[in-house]
């Protein structure tokens, strides 16, 4: 567990475009839990939303992780 947190790090700060996607995705997580409390919706809408984002998220992520390790694996031959 502590590999993939390892590997998550390097790979989410390893490119800009990379960078600006997880300052983005917390603006929309914080947006969300925001517009949730001042309206009033359900807490529910906000766990729904957050755990499609993490979802989504590790997915992304993880085929990041997948794409850098087949990188270094071609690299080290």
């Amino acid at each position: 567990m502590l590999y993939f947190f390892r590997e998550a790090l390097e790979v989410k700060d390893s490119t800009v475009g990379r960078r600006i996607y997880g300052y983005v995705s917390a603006i929309i997580v914080l947006a969300v839990a925001v517009g949730s409390i001042l309206v009033g919706t359900s807490p529910w809408f906000f766990v729904v939303i957050g755990m499609a984002g993490l979802s989504l998220d590790f997915f992304l992520v993880r085929s990041w992780i997948n794409k850098k390790l087949l990188l270094d694996a071609t690299e080290s031959l």
